[in-house]
């Protein structure tokens, strides 16, 4: 059966018994918002399946600013695909609402210009890319949760974190995270806050397992060149467990000088 936009309905056995399971396929950036959007609309767990390729973000392509926030429960099969932003308005790649799940494989997240995830639901990443992106109006992380959020084999790179506030980070958590064979990779963090907290990788204000985590490359720029950036800084009031991190020194330079490359 075919429904609207490549839409395939099939049987899918839960627990409960046989459900119907809904697969979309997509080869656009519209038709992957359409297909967002439709699966928001319904209960069950429903996969979307994106052809190879690049998929802009732009002003004909989404729904008002971005990809819809996800409500529901839904797989997205990347394919090693590349979901990238090429608009002139400021906003996230993607947005897990508390109520939504969402399991991302093989895909690249490029140019969210404020931040690339926030996620107050259930989200897994696995073999995913999240690079080139940046914070707009001086947001602190490129990666925000407050729900329950796993890396597996996720590479964080080249991308700018510029703070207003006193903290800045790839990572800020305040609810639970799971990373695992994942990399950070010349990432760059900028705050003029006189009493800055930087971190690298992550500041951790809730429960979070580093497992085989590496840094490298990461470039810091402050007013106080005396505080001394971390890879991973754990608040007072979070739960850090850490195995085998490996972590290059970090880069430090005063803030507005102009930003270098990190050294190797």
């Amino acid at each position: 059966m075919k429904i609207g936009l490549g839409l395939l309905a099939g049987a899918l056995v839960l627990a409960g018994g046989p459900t119907q399971a809904r697969v979309y396929m997509v080869d656009n950036a519209e038709q992957l918002v359409a297909a967002i959007i439709a699966s928001n609309e319904t209960p069950e767990p429903d996969l979307i399946d994106m052809a190879q390729g690049l998929y802009v973000l732009d002003q004909r392509s989404n729904y008002g600013a971005g990809i819809p926030p996800i409500v529901g429960d839904l797989h997205i099969r990347g394919n090693d695909s590349e979901l990238r932003r090429y608009d002139s308005r400021d906003y996230e790649l993607l947005n897990v609402a508390e109520s939504g799940r969402l399991h991302l494989n093989r895909i690249t997240l490029a140019e969210g210009s404020a931040g690339a995830i926030t996620n107050q639901g259930m989200m897994t990443l696995r073999h995913v890319r999240i690079v080139d992106n940046s914070t707009a109006d001086r947001g602190d992380a490129v990666i925000n949760n407050s729900g329950r959020l796993q890396l597996d084999n996720v590479v964080v790179g080249y991308n700018l974190v510029d703070a207003a506030s006193g903290r800045a980070s790839m990572v800020m958590n305040t609810g639970t995270l799971s990373m695992v064979d994942t990399r950070f990779v010349d990432n760059r963090l900028s705050t003029r806050h006189p009493e800055a907290n930087i971190a690298c990788a992550l500041i951790n204000h809730g429960r979070a397992e580093l497992r085989r985590v590496s840094i490298s490359g990461c470039l810091a720029e402050q007013l106080d060149l005396t505080s001394a950036p971390k890879a991973v800084l754990n608040a007072e009031n979070g739960a850090l467990l850490v195995e085998d991190l490996q972590a290059e020194s970090v880069q430090l330079q005063l803030y507005g000088s102009p930003m270098t490359a990190a050294l190797d």
